[in-house]
């Protein structure tokens, strides 16, 4: 494998969406062999457009993905996320899911299912289950 800094680089934004149970919204992704990721479990959210900032970003890849907007969010974290050939920048953000699933409109991937932090679908993106857990011990996931 490339060292990380040879590795394409992108920035993206995606969401920690909990709900009121406090299990959170993942995103099955489309099955595109040259998806990365494809056909695993992860977040929503996607690449930062350029002069777009990451919050912006966020809420325009809530809208396409699940056509919703959040009324209240915060980036929980922001770090450096690497896998099979790209790397990218990260940034994490939180939000409350104030409409239950029937509202919301699948725009990307193949689905999506509300997962415990503790209990995680078996096929979900590396580095996932880390995050999650961070969160779910964090004051941010009371919170939202």
């Amino acid at each position: 494998m490339s060292e990380p800094d040879a590795q394409p680089r992108a920035e993206v934004a995606v969401g920690l969406i909990v709900a009121e149970d406090g299990r959170l919204l993942l995103q099955h992704r489309d099955d595109k062999p040259e998806l990365p990721g494809a056909d695993l479990w992860g977040f929503f959210g996607g690449h930062i457009e350029p002069g777009e900032q990451p919050a912006e970003a966020f809420l325009r890849e809530m809208d396409e993905e699940l056509g919703w907007r959040p009324r209240h969010f915060e980036l929980f974290t922001t770090r450096e996320v690497h896998g099979d050939g790209w790397h990218n920048t990260s940034h994490v953000f939180a939000a409350h899911l104030e409409v239950a699933l029937d509202a919301l409109t699948l725009g990307e991937g193949q689905g999506f299912a509300l997962y415990a932090p503790d209990v995680l679908h078996p096929d979900t993106l590396p580095g996932i289950a880390d995050v999650i857990g961070e969160f779910a011990a964090s004051r941010t996931y009371g919170r939202v």
